[in-house]
């Protein structure tokens, strides 16, 4: 019984480390794309029109 529940234990403290670095990589990816949007709109000649960010449904920023 000792054996199963030290297993248990085990797991889910590594299930709780793991989906704190996946958190933290998500929020950084976050922080990182709404730069890149930030500085996209922010040049005015090659900004997304207002009137088409109005219509989407969805921005997908692809690094390069």
């Amino acid at each position: 019984m000792r054996l199963i529940t030290l297993t248990v234990t085990l797991a889910l403290g590594c299930a709780l480390l793991s989906a704190k670095d996946t958190k933290t990589k998500t929020a950084n990816r976050l922080d990182d794309a709404a730069t890149l949007f930030s500085e996209i709109m922010g040049t005015p000649d090659k900004s997304i029109p207002q009137d088409l960010l109005d219509k989407s449904y969805c921005v997908v920023l692809v690094p390069a």
